[in-house]
């Protein structure tokens, strides 16, 4: 029976394979587990043993963190941690990791596909030919994307893509994000209420 250095337990993950992650553990000699559990006495029954856990939903509040006596990290699959009771992990010694570009390109692709969706009204306009009514104007005010003010607020790494996506036609982007000394290339920074007013 082969031994390991390590062992990681995935708590839980909706994704169809973890063929990738079985291949960068095994690289490491980490043993890597799937227990798809939530509870949290899943979750410690299932992590008891673990050095590391990779977690996609389950709640690791303190209760759960402190019955983990071997666990040194747990990555999150995705950008938040709020999942993770992060004081309960640092008096712990337990490092808190992300994935800070998951998902990135698809969350802006679907903001963009609603907001063009909204602004054209395609859901209404479907509804209305599928019940027999083909006339453009029961939706006016149909209006035209050029020339537009976005409001992003907030802009981080999806925000900034959503404006790189939304400027390809040709709509001015402005921001108030309070953490931003310099606003990205082609976007303007400005104060929250002037955001609201344009």
């Amino acid at each position: 029976m082969e031994r390991h250095q390590y062992r990681v337990v995935i708590i839980d993950c909706d994704h169809g394979s973890i063929e990738e992650e079985k291949e960068e553990f095994g690289r490491m000699g980490a043993e890597l587990l799937l227990a798809q559990v939530q509870k949290e006495e899943d979750v410690i029954r299932a992590c008891k043993e673990a050095d590391g856990l990779l977690d996609q939903y389950a709640l690791l509040n303190r209760r759960v963190l402190e019955n983990l006596p071997k666990c040194k990290v747990v990555s999150r699959y995705g950008v938040g941690v709020d999942s993770v009771d992060l004081k309960a992990a640092t008096d712990l010694g337990i490092i808190v990791a992300n994935v800070p570009d998951y998902c990135m390109d698809e969350v802006a692709d679907q903001t963009l596909s609603m907001l063009l969706g909204l602004i054209r009204k395609t859901a209404f306009f479907d509804r209305k030919v599928k019940s027999g009514q083909w006339d453009f104007r029961i939706g006016i005010p149909i209006y035209r994307i050029k020339g537009k003010t976005m409001g992003l607020v907030g802009c981080g790494k999806i925000g900034l893509e959503v404006a790189k996506r939304i400027s390809a036609f040709g709509v001015r982007v402005i921001t108030f994000d309070p953490y931003l000394e310099k606003a990205p290339q082609g976007i303007e920074l400005t104060d929250f209420d002037t955001q609201l007013k344009e």
